[in-house]
């Protein structure tokens, strides 16, 4: 049986044009048919967008130039509450790495905005 294990990055406020890197999620300690989504919660007036970094050696990495979601704001998501439903992260996403990063970033340049992030990893 896979190990399911939940993820959760609390309260992680971004000044504004700031970023937050996450921990490092190793694949190889996932099954090959692993199962991976994120859910996001916002609050606060700025915008946020949250991407992949990606390593094979998990000492470098690299922004594979995937963007999980832009446009994150406290008015958004199917309820307009900021609260997104889960989003499933696919393996041409990872572009077929063993390490992966999440990371966040205030992209409108003149407000905060805070995430409640939960990465569903199976």
């Amino acid at each position: 049986m896979n190990k399911i294990t939940i993820k959760p990055f609390y309260k992680s406020e971004l000044a504004a044009s700031g970023s937050i890197t996450f921990e490092t999620v190793d694949l190889a300690k996932i099954s090959n048919e692993y199962k991976l989504s994120l859910q996001i919660n916002a609050s606060g007036d700025g915008t946020a967008t949250i991407d992949i970094l990606a390593s094979n050696d998990g000492v470098t990495f690299v922004d594979t130039a995937t963007d999980v979601l832009a446009g994150i704001v406290k008015t958004g998501g199917p309820g307009s509450d900021g609260k997104y439903a889960p989003i499933i992260i696919t393996t041409a996403m990872l572009k077929y790495c063993r390490y992966f990063k999440l990371r966040a970033t205030e992209t409108g340049g003149a407000n905060t905005i805070t995430l409640d992030l939960y990465l569903f990893v199976q």
